[in-house]
């Protein structure tokens, strides 16, 4: 077994770097605006990475920092994780970073 391809795999999977949403509203509240889920991952574009990622979490798609803040100002929600590449979430945070001031 090639295990710097099981050590990729592995840790792409297992850390998502940003929750942006939770999931589901916490139970026996009422009123609450049903949440919505935007997870990402960061992710590299080499083909183990792709291939473990599409056995988790089914069509790999890679988003922008800009298509991420239309999501959120549009109220968007993600069926499933999309992925981010290193650069665009370091864009991603910096952008967030210069609109909270």
């Amino acid at each position: 077994m090639n295990w710097t391809l099981a050590i990729t795999a592995a840790a792409v999977l297992a850390a998502p770097t940003f929750a942006l949403a939770q999931a589901t509203p916490a139970a026996g509240r009422t009123g609450d605006a049903p949440s919505v889920q935007r997870v990402l991952y960061v992710c590299d574009r080499a083909p183990e990475t792709r291939r473990a990622f599409q056995r988790e979490h089914g069509e790999i798609v890679f988003v922008t920092a800009e298509e991420v803040l239309a999501a959120e100002a549009r109220g968007d929600q993600w069926t499933a994780p999309r992925c981010i590449s290193a650069a665009e979430a370091r864009r991603l945070s910096l952008l967030r970073s210069q609109a909270s001031r």
